[in-house]
């Protein structure tokens, strides 16, 4: 931990530990629950300094051991052509346009399968346990498709059909 402000530090982490648990994000598990097949990553905790002076942790995966296809990492991202076209018929329909980001946005998408966390030392944990994922996390190579996939079908539920043209239109 950067040693100027180690309690602060401290405090941001387990701030961080509880939004995940009250999420639903994580839960801790006995490790003798874990499926044979699997999988048991660990992470890794990313340190930074808000604009406003606060400090934000954030516990990522390191997903670089996760066993996923091309096809579980690849999420379509708009073409700047498909987006410029877009304006112009929303322009030329005086249609309003509205621009958003979504707050922790790959912690939205659930997991179905078994993916599991090695805690963090320095955090509480009864022994022999460790965390199951139950959404997507930060760090994972499926996180982006996931994303992807839940933005798909809550947008099809409002009638809203994929582009042939551009998939993530």
């Amino acid at each position: 931990l950067p040693v100027p402000f180690r309690s602060l530090w401290i405090e941001s982490m387990h701030e961080e530990v509880q939004n995940l648990l009250t999420s639903g994000t994580i839960e801790p598990v006995p490790r003798s629950s874990m499926e044979s097949d699997a999988m048991l990553l660990d992470g890794k905790w990313i340190f930074k300094t808000k604009s406003d002076g606060r400090f934000k942790s954030r516990f990522v995966c390191r997903g670089f051991n996760e066993r996923a296809t091309p096809a579980q990492t690849f999420s379509p991202t708009a073409d700047r052509l498909s987006l410029r076209i877009l304006a112009i018929i929303a322009l030329t329909l005086g249609w309003h346009t509205l621009v958003f980001d979504v707050q922790h946005a790959f912690l939205w998408a659930e997991i179905q399968d078994a993916i599991y966390l090695k805690p963090p030392v320095g955090i509480d944990v009864p022994a022999g346990h460790i965390w199951r994922l139950h959404y997507s996390l930060y760090g994972l190579k499926t996180a982006s498709r996931r994303f992807y996939d839940l933005m798909h079908r809550i947008l099809t539920t409002f009638g809203l059909t994929r582009s042939s043209f551009d998939p993530a239109v």
